[in-house]
């Protein structure tokens, strides 16, 4: 199976499951402002989409680590840095929004919920902007070299010496 139908299946069924859930595991609380029917239309959007990134991550935690690690072959260390971040970035939106309709009008119980996720979310955005530097600083290394190579003068192969031939002549 193609590894592109691989990851849309992984996302489509995590998707979906994951928007059905999300009443279920956010179950949002009776008192405080009750969205309007219109409201109402936009949050299932907004849940929709974050479900479908969680989908996302699902399918990089499944198929991508080869990906990743290819890409940073000189260091294990920044690409599971770049893997774990790209596992956060697609997969926290899902419980963050999640946790933003349950906590209702409790003021401190959101800027637990955003400092939880945003601090997190700017550090692994640093982490893979750090790697995509890692990248093309390894990558303009490696064209320079090729570049010098190409501009080098060309080795010819060694004469032989006329002792050598005249040594088979005999």
């Amino acid at each position: 199976m193609a590894t592109w139908i691989k990851y849309a299946l992984v996302i489509a069924v995590v998707a979906v499951i994951g928007f059905l859930l999300t009443p279920i595991v956010f179950t949002v609380p009776e008192t405080g402002p009750q969205p309007t029917s219109g409201q109402v239309a936009n949050f299932m959007v907004l849940g929709a989409w974050d479900a479908l990134l969680l989908g996302v991550a699902v399918a990089v935690a499944a198929f991508g680590w080869p990906s990743v690690r290819r890409a940073f072959p000189a260091s294990k260390a920044m690409a599971v840095a770049v893997f774990v971040s790209l596992l956060f970035l697609f997969g926290s939106w899902w419980p963050h929004l999640g946790l933003h309709s349950v906590v209702g009008d409790n003021l401190n119980l959101l800027i637990a919920v955003d400092y939880g996720f945003h601090v997190p979310l700017g550090i692994a955005s640093l982490i893979i902007l750090r790697g995509l530097f890692t990248i093309g600083r390894e990558r303009s290394v490696e064209a320079v070299g090729r570049a010098d190579a190409a501009r080098a003068p060309r080795a010819r192969a060694p004469e032989r010496s006329r002792e050598r031939d005249h040594r088979h002549e005999v």
